[in-house]
């Protein structure tokens, strides 16, 4: 299963610092549990919306940001009292896949999708019926 993941236990609101696209597992079968396998792409990615292609390889879209974010800490789960938005620049649709027949990885980065260049001047503003 692929799935966008909050990391260290912050909640939903922080995901343009903590939200990565993971892997995760079930040795039991679909019902669970599961286990964290690797993760896909680091934060940010969020939307993990992956499809299995005829050569057996995985492709995973999301929305996500082309360069380093610093995952934010939420002790007890709790968000810091202040707004942290990374430098959205870079904020894009992207595409990763990992190699034919290997639902593991390794991952390659195939393609950023409506490069910043090309978004609308109020690209930031979010609109769930245009970006999810």
């Amino acid at each position: 299963m692929y799935v966008s993941m909050m990391r260290g236990g912050c909640p939903l609101g922080t995901f343009n610092n903590n939200s990565e696209i993971v892997h995760l597992v079930s040795k039991a079968g679909w019902e669970g549990p599961y286990s964290l396998a690797s993760t896909v792409v680091p934060s940010f990615a969020h939307n993990a919306a992956p499809r299995v292609l005829s050569d057996g390889s995985v492709a995973v879209w999301y929305i996500g940001y082309d360069g380093d974010v610093d995952p934010i800490a939420c002790p007890g789960g709790v968000a810091p009292p202040h707004d942290v938005w990374p430098d959205w620049t870079g904020k894009q649709i992207g595409l990763v896949r990992s190699q034919p027949n290997s639902p593991d990885g390794p991952w390659s980065k195939q393609a950023f999708l409506f490069p910043h260049s090309q978004l609308p001047g109020d690209w930031w503003k979010w609109d769930c019926s245009a970006t999810n």
